[in-house]
């Protein structure tokens, strides 16, 4: 079992691409293009490649790509795949299988995931896709008969699998970052709504505090020097003068009658 060269796969015979052209042949390897259609988990419904219009995979999320070609391969051959070194340095993955069986015939699907920090932009015909054949020792009976076979779109089935938006770690923190922001904006609008009312918080409080003073005076007994509040004291005074001098008169009184 070997891997052809790109001599070995100008001379596979029929082509195990169609269409067939011999100049995506590079390095051993048969550059595959980006089809008419995809589905991006971030939209939510199947999109079609129209002319100018390019795909968009945010960060973070899982998108489903089909090539532009058919491959065919045939029952002595099986196949590998991968996408250019340019695109995966850029953080997209391939999520979905890496090989080709022999038999298989359909337009080929990519299951694939931004793990990068940027949305990656595609073009609709753009080189993306590498795929390898390898010869096998012998042709086979066993090839591909599964779902796949004939595949020419993306179906329903396939954006079921992976419907829904994704909760990455990007964009996770693009809200988190909006919420701090959020935060800061209304804890400056806070410090700025106290800081013009603490004036009159303040002078209600001195106000208030003032007021209980003078009423706290009114109160209060003033006290002599033996701890007896004044008043006390005035009024004894007075009422022991009274006693005192009716004491007086009695004595006064028992002197001239005993005379």
């Amino acid at each position: 079992m070997s891997f052809l060269s790109s001599e070995g796969l100008k001379k596979i015979t029929p082509p195990p691409i169609e269409p067939f052209d011999r100049k995506n042949i590079k390095h051993g390897a048969y550059e595959l293009s980006v089809g008419n259609e995809h589905f991006c988990t971030s939209k939510n419904t199947k999109k079609t490649n129209g002319a100018g219009k390019q795909i968009e995979i945010p960060p973070g999320q899982f998108a489903l790509l089909i090539s532009d070609e058919i491959v065919n391969i045939p029952n002595n051959l099986i196949a590998f795949i991968s996408f250019k070194a340019g695109t995966k340095f850029r953080g997209l993955i391939n999520v979905s299988g890496f090989h080709v069986d022999p038999g298989f015939y359909g337009r080929l699907k990519f299951s694939v995931y931004n793990a990068g920090s940027q949305t990656i932009i595609l073009d609709p015909g753009q080189p993306l896709f590498l795929i390898w054949f390898c010869s096998l020792d012998q042709a086979t009976d066993d090839v591909y008969n599964g779902d796949h076979k004939n595949q020419m779109k993306i179906t329903a089935a396939d954006v079921m699998k992976i419907n829904g938006t994704i909760a990455s770690p990007a964009s996770l923190k693009i809200e988190i970052d909006s919420l701090r922001n959020k935060f800061y904006v209304l804890l400056t609008v806070g410090l700025i709504v106290f800081s013009s009312l603490l004036p009159n918080i303040l002078n209600n409080v001195l106000n208030l505090v003032d007021s209980q003073d003078k009423t706290m005076q009114k109160e209060t007994v003033v006290k002599n020097d033996d701890g007896i509040p004044s008043n006390i004291n005035k009024n004894t005074t007075i009422k022991q003068n009274k006693l005192d001098s009716d004491s007086t008169e009695i004595d006064t009184t028992n002197n001239d009658t005993l005379k």
